[in-house]
C-alpha cells in the first residue's frame, strides 16, 4: 500500500510539472505516432514505481515504429533480479529471484486531437523466470500472455510523450520445482493491468 501511495504521487507530480511546462510552450505541440517513419523509445515506469504483480513485469524498455499512416509496430524487454537475505538464529539465509521478457505487438492509432493520441492494439509477450531459495528447492516459471491494449498519449514536448495504458487479455504460467519435477500451470482471463510509458520520439 505504501509503495503504491508513493507511486500516485509520484506520478501525478511528474505529470503536473511536466502539463505546466508544455503549457507554456508557445509551439502548438501535435500527437505523432501518424507519420510513417516516426520512431520512439519507451520506458516503463510502472516497473519503477509499483512492485504489484502485473503483466508489465519485466518490461522495462521498449521501441515503437511508425510503419503506415496509423499503424505502429513495437517492441519490449526488460530484465528483474533480486537477491533477499533474512537472519534467523543466528543464520543468514539468501533468496535469488530472476526473471527476464520480452514482448511485440502492434497499435493502430484511432484518433488524435492536438496533444492527445488515443490507440488501441494487441500484445504478445513471453517471461521466463527462477526463484532459487536457499535450503530449498528452485522454482522455474514460464509466462505466456496474449492481451489487448488501449492507451492514451499526451504530448508534453514535441519529441517527449506520457503515455497511460490498459491491458486485458489471457495468461497461462507454468512452474516447475527442481527436486520433485513437478509441474503445475495455471491461465487467467480477464482484466490486466494499468501502466505509465515515457516515450522519446524522433525520425
Amino acid at each position: 500500500m505504501r509503495q503504491l501511495t508513493i507511486a500516485s504521487i509520484f506520478t501525478a507530480v511528474l505529470i503536473g510539472m511536466l502539463a505546466q511546462t508544455a503549457a507554456a510552450q508557445d509551439k502548438k505541440i501535435v500527437a505523432k505516432g501518424d507519420d510513417p517513419g516516426d520512431m520512439a523509445l519507451m520506458f516503463n515506469l510502472s516497473s519503477v514505481l509499483n512492485d504489484a504483480p502485473t503483466n508489465f513485469d519485466g518490461i522495462g524498455v521498449g521501441f515503437r515504429y511508425v510503419m503506415a499512416p496509423r499503424l505502429t509496430i513495437r517492441a519490449g524487454a526488460g530484465i528483474d533480479q533480486s537477491t533477499d537475505e533474512s537472519e534467523a538464529g543466528g543464520t543468514t539465509v539468501e533468496n535469488k529471484s530472476s526473471l527476464y521478457a520480452l514482448e511485440g505487438g502492434v497499435e493502430y492509432m484511432m484518433f488524435q486531437t492536438g496533444a492527445v493520441g488515443v490507440y488501441g492494439g494487441a500484445i504478445l509477450q513471453f517471461a521466463t523466470g527462477s526463484d532459487e531459495p536457499e535450503g530449498g528447492p528452485d522454482i522455474s516459471t514460464r509466462a505466456f500472455t496474449l492481451a489487448g491494449v488501449f492507451g492514451v498519449n499526451y504530448f508534453l514536448f514535441e519529441q517527449l510523450s506520457l503515455g497511460a495504458e490498459y491491458r486485458l487479455g489471457y495468461t497461462q504460467l507454468r512452474r516447475e520445482n527442481s527436486d520433485t519435477d513437478q509441474i503445475d500451470t495455471s491461465s487467467r482471463i480477464g482484466t490486466g493491468s494499468a501502466g505509465f510509458i515515457l516515450s522519446f520520439w524522433f525520425q
